[in-house]
């Protein structure tokens, strides 16, 4: 092993003079094998080379440009390249890698958080959702007491994976227009998944049975699907109160009579649009089941 030398351009000329250009170490001195077999033809420029500290100057700039920004937009590419052009421009005779600038963001913020994407809320639909939670709050009714039903479409259709790993062979084949390297690349796929529309609730009581139905939802047949709640609400114990989104067959006129006649006006929750998070329960449930029954590639 060589023995550690304070200037890192006298450590690589001591590693160059000694034979050490496939030097197994090299990563710990973060420099590229291709660098050092340059270094090696010009041994010069290895002398000359040292390892040089950014000014805190950029690296509060660095800091700066990343404050709440995303990726995207500011990304670490884009910033060395700032920071690249601000060095030129001071003249400091130095230029850092992208690796430096996530480095140094890193440190400081740790790793960029995903941003979730939720429903966009116009202000009659906030205004809907205070309305909501005060009714709920004026009538003190618990979450365990709600009956949340829901009606989604699962797709039964397997994943595509868009890519695929060619081998030398089959990419020669594919540019002298071969059959089968062409099948591999373009497969044929139908405009719309096998699917099929299911209808079910949850509550703390229990679950109820899932409905399925033929074709999409429609005002009559969600009509049916409400007697079936009803049977479900018969069997559990206690006061529920029967819960529904504000999908258009739900609150049509005739299905409103219904559900008034079943449920009675005082047993009766209508979700805000635009607000899946009240009625968690039943979407966590389709969220916990639709990948799992997409990933079995059912064909019936």
């Amino acid at each position: 092993m060589v023995k550690k030398i304070n200037t890192f351009g006298a450590t690589v000329k001591t590693l160059l003079q000694k034979g050490y250009s496939q030097y197994p170490g090299l990563p710990k001195l973060k420099v590229k094998r291709q660098r050092v077999n340059y270094w090696a033809l010009h041994p010069l420029k290895a002398e000359q080379i040292k390892k040089r500290k950014l000014p805190d100057k950029y690296i509060q700039k660095i800091i700066g440009l990343a404050k709440d920004k995303t990726t995207s937009t500011m990304s670490s590419a884009r910033i060395t390249k700032y920071i690249n052009l601000m060095l030129q421009r001071d003249k400091m005779n130095m230029t850092i890698s992208k690796a430096t600038v996530c480095r140094i963001l890193k440190k400081e913020y740790g790793k960029p958080r995903k941003i979730k994407k939720v429903f966009y809320l116009n202000q009659k639909q906030k205004e809907q959702r205070k309305k909501f939670c005060q009714m709920i709050l004026e009538k003190g009714i618990k979450g365990e007491q709600i009956f949340f039903t829901d009606e989604t479409k699962i797709e039964m259709g397997s994943y595509v994976n868009d890519h695929i790993r060619l081998s030398k062979e089959n990419q020669k084949k594919l540019v002298e227009g071969d059959e089968d390297a062409y099948k591999l690349v373009n497969r044929p796929q139908k405009k719309f998944e096998l699917s099929l529309m299911v209808a079910g609730g949850i509550s703390s009581k229990g679950l109820s049975d899932l409905i399925f139905l033929e074709g999409p939802e429609k005002e009559f047949s969600y009509a049916q699907i409400l007697l079936y709640y009803k049977d479900n609400l018969d069997k559990f114990k206690g006061r529920i109160y029967f819960e529904q989104d504000g999908a258009t067959p739900n609150t049509s006129a005739d299905n409103k009579a219904l559900i008034g006649k079943l449920f009675g006006e005082k047993a009766f929750l209508q979700n805000p649009r635009n607000s899946p998070d009240i009625a968690y329960p039943i979407e966590s449930l389709w969220g916990y089941l639709k990948p799992r029954i997409k990933k079995r590639d059912s064909k019936n």
